[in-house]
C-alpha cells in the first residue's frame, strides 16, 4: 500500500527546511537510511535520510520548497505497485513525543532573523545559512533572488549567482580596462620578520626575496576569500615584476600548495605569459618604489602591488615610538566582482600572515 514519507526532524531546534537537491526520482528504490535530498536548515545543509523503504511513487515537496517538520515529502510505493492519485495512502504513524514537537511548532513564534526590504520596499525571504553565505562571498543580499519566484533565497541562489558573476567577468576579456570599476585599497605592513624571513632563507640556500613570501601570503589569504580570485577552484598567481629589461609575469599554479622555495624556483623557470591566473602580484618595490597603483589586468580579478622596504616610526607596544621596517601594499580591483568589505578583509588578512609568517606554516 502507498505510504507518505515526512520531513523527519534532525536537530533540536529545527522547524523546518529548503529543499536543495533531491537525489532520487519516482521508481526509484530506497532503503531506510538512504540519502534522499539535500536540505537547508537554519544551521546547515546536509543530507536528509529516508525513514521507510519503498519505491518513490511521487516527489510531494519540489526543489526550493521550504517543508515544516512531519509535513510529506513524498509518496512510497510496495514492490509491484503503481502510484494513483486516487488510491488511498497511509499515514504515518505519529508518536506522542512528535505530536508534542508539532504542537510546539504550531505555538511557538520561530526564530528567524529581521526580514531585509528591498529598494522598492518589498520583503525579502531569505534563509540564514544563505544570508551568511552571501556575506563570506560578499554578494549584496539586494541583488539575489530565488530560482522559483516567490520561494525563500537558498544558498543555491547565493552560488548560482556567484558563478553568474564569474561567467560575467570571463566574458568582459574583450572589453577595454578602461570599462572596469577600478578601486584601491593601500596598507602598511609591518617588515620586520619578512626581512628576517628573507635573510634566513637566503642563508640556507634559499633565494627567497620579499615577493615570493607575499605571493605565498597572499595565496594562502585566498582560500578564505575566494572572490579575490573569481571563485576559480585553483589559486594560480601571476608574479609581475618590473625588471631593467622590461615586464616578466610567470604564473605560479597552486600557489596555495607550494613552498616559498617553490614559488620562488616557478617564478624562475615559468615562462613570461600571465595565462590562466586570476590574481596577480606586481613588485616594483625592486626597483625602489616605495608604492604605486597597478594598472589592473582586464584578465585578472585583482592585482596586489608591492613597495620597496623602508624604515619608520611605529608605536611598540607601550606606545612608544620605535624604528622599523615597513613597506606598502596596493590592492586594486574589480569593484563590479569584489565587493570592498570583501578586499578589505583580504588585505589585512595578507598583512597578518606577511608580519607573521610563521602562521602560514599552519595554513
Amino acid at each position: 500500500m502507498s505510504r507518505i514519507m515526512t520531513l523527519p526532524k534532525i536537530g533540536v531546534n529545527m522547524t523546518e527546511a529548503v529543499v536543495d537537491e533531491w537525489f532520487v526520482k519516482p521508481g526509484d528504490v530506497v532503503g531506510e537510511g538512504d540519502a534522499i535530498f539535500l536540505a537547508e536548515t537554519d544551521k546547515a545543509t546536509q543530507e536528509i535520510f529516508a525513514t521507510d523503504s519503498g519505491i518513490v511513487g511521487k516527489l510531494i515537496a519540489n526543489e526550493g520548497d521550504t517543508v515544516q517538520i512531519n509535513e510529506p515529502i513524498m509518496v512510497l510505493l510496495d514492490e509491484g505497485e503503481e502510484y494513483d492519485e486516487t488510491s488511498p495512502i497511509a499515514q504515518p504513524a505519529v508518536t506522542e513525543k512528535e505530536e508534542a514537537a508539532v504542537t510546539k511548532v504550531v505555538i511557538a513564534k520561530p526564530q528567524t532573523p529581521a526580514p531585509i526590504k528591498s529598494t522598492v520596499g518589498e520583503r525579502i525571504k531569505i534563509s540564514p545559512l544563505a544570508r551568511k553565505t552571501a556575506k563570506d562571498e560578499g554578494i549584496d543580499i539586494l541583488s539575489l533572488s530565488p530560482i522559483k519566484p516567490g520561494k525563500r533565497i537558498t544558498k543555491s541562489d547565493v552560488l548560482r549567482l556567484r558563478e553568474s558573476a564569474l561567467s560575467t567577468r570571463v566574458q568582459r576579456g574583450a572589453v577595454t580596462a578602461s570599462s572596469t570599476a577600478l578601486d584601491t585599497l593601500t596598507i602598511t605592513v609591518n617588515a620586520d620578520m619578512l626581512v628576517s624571513l628573507c635573510q634566513k632563507l637566503n642563508d640556507s640556500g634559499v633565494a627567497a626575496g620579499n615577493v615570493d613570501i607575499i605571493t605565498k601570503a597572499a595565496a594562502v589569504a585566498i582560500r578564505e576569500h575566494g572572490a579575490v580570485n573569481g571563485f576559480a577552484e585553483q589559486i594560480n598567481i601571476a608574479v609581475e615584476a618590473e625588471t631593467t629589461e622590461g615586464l616578466s609575469n610567470p604564473v605560479v599554479i597552486g600557489a596555495d600548495k607550494k613552498t616559498v622555495a617553490q614559488i620562488k624556483a616557478d617564478v624562475d623557470a615559468s615562462v613570461s605569459v600571465a595565462s590562466g591566473a586570476n590574481f596577480a602580484v606586481t613588485n616594483l618595490g625592486a626597483l625602489g618604489v616605495e608604492s604605486h597603483v597597478p594598472a589592473k589586468s582586464i584578465l585578472n580579478c585583482a592585482t596586489l602591488a608591492i613597495g620597496c622596504v623602508t624604515k619608520g616610526f611605529a608605536a611598540d607596544e607601550f606606545d612608544n615610538p620605535v624604528v622599523r621596517k615597513q613597506l606598502k601594499m596596493t590592492l586594486a580591483f574589480d569593484a563590479d566582482v569584489i565587493d570592498r568589505a570583501v578586499a578589505a578583509m583580504f588585505i589585512m588578512q595578507v598583512q597578518k600572515l606577511v608580519e607573521n609568517p610563521m602562521l602560514m606554516l599552519a595554513l
